[in-house]
């Protein structure tokens, strides 16, 4: 066991050098996007990264370097929990610096970044990159094949560096199972969703004032350190964990959300990515807050399950960022390139190429040009918790074991040998 007098000091150091790395890559010049749409001849968009802060960077890696060097070979639960959050932190302070480097001109860089993008991330497998991209081109083809949305088409045949046979079918849950998940959704989030009005078109205000009144009603003291932010300069909606905060977009590529997408997006941020948090709000650890290393992956995908089983309507996850994702990693492809390719993509499937930007951006995000393949999670996620309710779907504590797990990866043995330990509690 490591003595006491030293553990205030180790957590103190996690707790000081843990970042969100995802954050910390995010685009924060405002015009970028608009801009580089504007422009067909722009290769990248010009891009700031105002959030990186290289010195801080530096210290932390520093500081973890050391730490990870002189950490005992203990095997006790506490030992364990030390040695996962100190190897994370530091891959992930690594790659953000690793960014800002190759940012400042020093190619060396690169292949140290696509070392922590692999293994903080993961990589796409060809194979299923292949699949999604034959499934996407069957869905989009157009039945008239001389219409203008033809010729998009044809161009979008023409600019991908690889053409897929036919592939395997995409992964759909029998009808009885996504039935019975369904029925348990709903009576699982039915405080929830007492909460939504009736409604045709909602604005992004009406789902922060919604998700206020979820966390005050249902979450009360529980939720009382979490606040709603509407953020005017946000794409998309996420969950500062670090913060206590959810964010909601204010420049969404969709105005005006239906009321099935509102409940979707509420799910998915308030009845998932902060419940799932909740269970450990209290320990001052603040990674066990925030995230065993890994946990993103189940975690996104225990999202997408229940925004599907709540609504009742099943979607293929996460599809075009695993497409953005693969023609980066497997063809090198740039920025504009692979706008070019997913621009019609989103366009024949009916969705607006600021929705294709944002998908590309968000696969070379930190860069735009290295690949960044965080956003696998969704498909790969939702797949493995398909998986993993097929076949525990009697279990009377699959709900509690998803949603009430904390930010783990439930099928992780080191994961849920450190919650055992918490729930007795003999962790600190």
């Amino acid at each position: 066991m490591i003595p006491d007098r030293d553990l205030n000091s180790i957590f103190k150091i996690l707790n000081d050098t843990q970042i969100d790395v995802i954050e910390m890559l995010n685009d924060t010049n405002t015009e970028a996007k608009q801009q580089f749409m504007n422009d067909p001849s722009a290769p990248v968009p010009a891009s700031r990264y105002d959030k990186l802060e290289p010195e801080k960077l530096v210290q932390s890696i520093k500081a973890l370097e050391k730490l990870t060097a002189e950490l005992p070979s203990h095997t006790d639960s506490t030992s364990l929990l030390i040695k996962l959050l100190a190897e994370d932190s530091l891959a992930r302070n690594r790659l953000a610096y690793a960014s800002f480097r190759f940012n400042s001109g020093e190619s060396s860089s690169e292949a140290e970044h696509r070392e922590l993008n692999a293994r903080i991330y993961g990589m796409p497998d060809k194979e299923v990159y292949m699949d999604i991209l034959s499934h996407l081109l069957k869905v989009i083809r157009p039945e008239d094949m001389q219409s203008r949305e033809a010729e998009d088409y044809s161009r979008l045949t023409e600019l991908l560096p690889e053409l897929p046979e036919d592939g395997r079918d995409l992964y759909t849950p029998s009808q009885e199972l996504f039935s019975r998940v369904h029925d348990a959704a709903l009576e699982f989030y039915a405080p929830f969703l007492r909460h939504i009005p009736e409604g045709d078109t909602f604005g992004m205000q009406d789902i922060c004032r919604i998700s206020e009144e979820i966390l005050t009603a249902e979450l009360g003291g529980a939720a009382s350190r979490w606040s709603v932010v509407f953020d005017r300069d946000r794409a998309y909606a996420c969950v500062d964990q670090l913060a206590r905060t959810i964010r909601f977009p204010g420049k969404r590529n969709v105005p005006a959300y239906t009321r099935e997408k509102l409940i979707s997006l509420i799910i998915h941020e308030v009845g998932v990515h902060v419940l799932r948090e909740l269970v450990y709000d209290d320990i001052t650890i603040e990674p066990l807050r925030t995230g065993l290393p890994g946990y993103e992956e189940i975690d996104e995908g225990i999202a997408k399950v229940m925004e599907q089983a709540v609504t009742g309507r099943f979607e293929h996850s996460g599809l075009y960022h695993h497409v953005s994702i693969g023609l980066a990693v497997f063809y090198g492809l740039g920025f504009r390139e692979i706008y070019e390719i997913q621009r019609r993509i989103f366009r024949l499937a009916g969705l607006t190429e600021g929705a294709a930007y944002d998908s590309v951006q968000r696969a070379l995000r930190g860069t735009n040009r290295l690949p960044n393949c965080k956003d696998l999670v969704y498909f790969n996620g939702t797949l493995k918790i398909w998986d993993h309710i097929a076949a525990n779907i009697d279990s009377p504590t699959l709900f509690d074991d998803l949603l009430l797990s904390g930010k783990t990866n439930i099928f992780d043995p080191d994961h849920r040998r450190l919650i055992y330990h918490l729930k007795v509690g003999s962790a600190p």
